[in-house]
């Protein structure tokens, strides 16, 4: 009896165990197909969501394109005209100088003088520039000094400089012509063959080569047109200059330039009348002359070289130049000029300061003396001497500045001291 109860328990609980295997296959198989339910519809919202998105981006396109298609002038003329009006910058200034002169064997002399100046620059087109300058003065090619007298009457403005600006994209080349601002390099800014407020007239072009990362190659040529003639032939001057600049030597931030130029002045030999009108024809500035014409031929050699650096946060930069004219027949060996000069700081920043000082020796035949530093001997060559300087930025476009030239003029029995003291404040617009 025991034996038939046991096992008809047992056949009981078998096919109990039996129909909850099968149960639990069943369940497995339908989350096995509920899951692959979810799989897909989040494929599908993905799905649906990426396209919400590119609606919204299209959408958003649409809005903008017609945001600017609203926003753009509808009349062409007025588009260019504030297109043409964007490319013109103006600038300007104005410096007032009290200036001594002190000249031994003749009387002391004191003047007020101003220079005005107006320039225009615009971008005419891609790759070409305009540029045109107004300022006080006269025809003296050197200054545009006007002194302060006549009784009040009105000054005169000149034409100062009318050059176009070719620099094409291709080429780390510009051309310039016209009045031009003085295309050739000047170590220190120095004048001992050009004066600062020289603006010769012709064409030139520049160039640049990069040799590596810190070292370039500059050249520079061009042809000028000084006097035309119709009864003999025309004066002219070319050059070409070629120099290298060499960033970072003897480390961080030293800079190096260095170069040589020659100038060639074609008919002035046995031409008397390059300086009239604005001079006379009898003025030779110092260069040798007989009969009212010049001695000599000018063809001037220069050396150059340039080295800034930093003293501590203090900008410091010197440089010199070296000028033989190597057309000289005088018979006086007059023929070489030399100047060296420093700078100390910069001033830029309102409160900053900055000194300067050179020393020159300009012999009566070593360079043009119509065309270099009017200020240095009261202008033209056969002279040595100092010039001091100093500036101060009083605000950012406002400037203080001194200069002070103590200089010898040589001549055929004695040396005549010459003294001149400039006192000049600066106002910039731009």
């Amino acid at each position: 009896m025991k034996k038939w109860t046991v096992l008809m328990l047992a056949l009981v609980l078998g096919g109990l165990s039996q129909a909850h295997a099968d149960e639990l296959a069943d369940l497995k198989t339908k989350l096995e197909a509920q899951e692959k339910m979810i799989s897909e519809l989040k494929n599908q919202l993905d799905q649906l969501e990426s396209r919400q998105r590119l609606k919204e981006k299209k959408m958003e396109k649409e809005v903008a394109d017609l945001k600017v298609a609203t926003e753009k002038p509808q009349d062409p003329k007025a588009e260019k005209k504030e297109s043409w009006m964007d490319r013109i910058n103006l600038s300007g200034d104005l410096r007032y100088r009290h200036e001594t002169i002190d000249q031994e064997h003749r009387d002391e002399r004191n003047r007020h003088r101003i220079r005005a100046r107006a320039t225009m620059q615009a971008k005419v087109a891609d790759e070409w520039d305009l540029t045109l300058r107004i300022a006080s003065g006269s025809e003296d090619p050197v200054s545009t000094n006007q002194t302060l007298d006549d009784s009040f009457s009105s000054k005169d403005i000149w034409l100062d400089q009318a050059f176009f600006t070719w620099s094409p994209t291709d080429w780390q080349t510009k051309f310039v012509g016209g009045k031009v601002s003085n295309p050739f390099y000047k170590a220190g800014k120095n004048q001992l063959i050009w004066d600062g407020d020289l603006n010769p007239e012709g064409i030139a072009a520049s160039t640049r080569l990069d040799l590596t990362e810190t070292t370039s190659l500059h050249a520079t040529g061009g042809g000028f047109w000084i006097h035309e003639r119709s009864s003999a032939a025309d004066t002219s001057l070319w050059g070409i200059q070629g120099y290298v600049h060499v960033q970072h030597v003897m480390g961080n931030p030293t800079t190096l330039t260095a170069g040589a130029s020659y100038y060639d002045y074609v008919n002035l030999k046995g031409k008397g009348d390059l300086a009239s009108p604005w001079a006379g024809a009898a003025d030779f500035f110092g260069n040798s002359n007989s009969g009212g014409n010049f001695v000599n031929d000018y063809n001037l050699m220069e050396l150059f070289a340039e080295l800034a650096t930093k003293l501590g946060t203090m900008p410091v930069s010197v440089y010199g130049s070296y000028v033989l004219n190597t057309g000289t027949e005088s018979g006086f060996n007059d023929d070489t000029g030399y100047l060296i000069g420093a700078t100390l700081n910069k001033a830029k920043d309102p409160g900053s300061w900055e000194l300067g000082y050179d020393y020159r020796d300009v012999e009566k035949d070593a360079v043009v003396g119509q065309f270099n530093d009017s200020d240095f001997i009261g202008g033209g060559t056969d002279g040595k001497g100092h010039r001091f300087g100093a500036k101060y930025q009083i605000k950012k476009n406002v400037q203080a500045a001194v200069s002070y030239f103590v200089n010898t003029l040589s001549g055929s029995s004695s040396d005549t001291d010459y003294k001149r003291l400039q006192l000049d404040l600066i106002l910039k617009a731009k």
